[in-house]
């Protein structure tokens, strides 16, 4: 009888002691997500907005499903930061609302500073409802209390939580740092017989702009394959650097018809906050030589036309001329 109520005793513990565990790496899961998705996933801006309360339920009203579904998702992401405070620190509801207005404002403020995104009063609005919902849930519920009984050394936990969330980002942040030295290799691939370095490294992720069933992929020898079938206009941005003032020629994809696919090459135009078509497009013609009196940024995209379908090898490539 004694060995079962022992076994018993030790099953108990070891259960305790897994959901311990599990409870540390949800949370630390659960702040990975919010800090990849708002700041740690993002490449940057060249032009930021500030959008005033309540313009997102402006746009609701005028058809935008897209803003009602980010305005749930944004309510949503910041439930588990509301989870969070209430069960580790005890804190009420009220108190709870204010960290998650204070999280939300870091994080809009961090946005806006570093050109990662637009400020949004909006965000704050749905980010700290998301965090008092987290909290509710904690002080509100059963399942509060018995989570709480798990946290018996609330120092070592956090600290085990820190550890766990800076291996979740920090895998993730690593691997595409590896992708861009990846992207270095390649374009170096490219360079001319002579020495002249290829300046244009490719996105490791190329952004598609559009509906459109034509796919970009990276070949191992620096070239690049386009491939696939379009219905309508549509545009891959395949990379956006910068480069000094100077004389530049962009190449790389050649013997193409008119309105079929091809290479363009756009400069950001600081006046209108957005980028413009700089000369002709590379495909039908073989070469674009532009010079840049400043400082630019630049963006090279693949043009693809509606009704084009078929396989491309290009190997988009820009040097600096004398």
């Amino acid at each position: 009888m004694r060995d079962v109520e022992g076994c018993n005793e030790r099953s108990g513990v070891k259960f305790k002691k897994y959901l311990h565990i599990s409870l540390i790496t949800a949370s630390a899961a659960a702040l990975a997500v919010v800090l990849w998705i708002t700041l740690f996933s993002r490449f940057g801006s060249d032009s930021r907005h500030f959008y005033p309360l309540f313009w997102s339920y402006k746009a609701i009203l005028n058809g935008s499903v897209e803003s009602l579904v980010e305005n749930i998702g944004n309510i949503i992401l910041f439930i588990p930061i509301g989870l969070i405070v209430a069960l580790y620190f005890r804190l009420t509801i009220k108190k709870s609302f204010l960290i998650g207005l204070a999280v939300s404002l870091l994080i809009e403020c961090s946005q806006w500073f570093f050109w990662l995104g637009s400020f949004e009063i909006d965000d704050l609005l749905h980010n700290t409802v998301g965090t008092s919902i987290g909290a509710a849930l904690i002080n509100r519920t059963h399942l509060g209390e018995v989570l709480r009984k798990q946290i018996q050394n609330k120092i070592r936990s956090l600290c085990a939580m820190a550890c766990i969330l800076v291996l979740l980002i920090g895998l993730p942040m690593g691997y595409r740092q590896l992708r861009k030295f990846e992207m270095r290799r390649l374009a170096s691939l490219n360079n001319r017989e002579d020495g002249t370095i290829n300046l244009l490294v490719l996105s490791p992720y190329p952004v598609y702009m559009g509906q459109t069933a034509v796919n970009v992929s990276y070949n191992s020898d620096g070239s690049i394959l386009i491939a696939g079938e379009s219905n309508s206009r549509a545009w891959i941005q395949i990379s956006r650097f910068t480069l000094p003032a100077g004389a530049y020629v962009l190449e790389g994809m050649s013997g193409l018809d008119k309105h079929t696919v091809g290479l363009e090459l756009a400069v950001y135009d600081n006046k209108q906050q957005k980028y413009v078509m700089l000369g002709h497009e590379v495909g039908t013609i073989d070469s674009l030589e532009f010079e840049l009196q400043q400082t630019s940024k630049l963006e090279v995209l693949i043009s693809i036309y509606p009704c084009w379908e078929g396989s491309v090898l290009a190997r988009p490539v820009i040097f600096q001329e004398e």
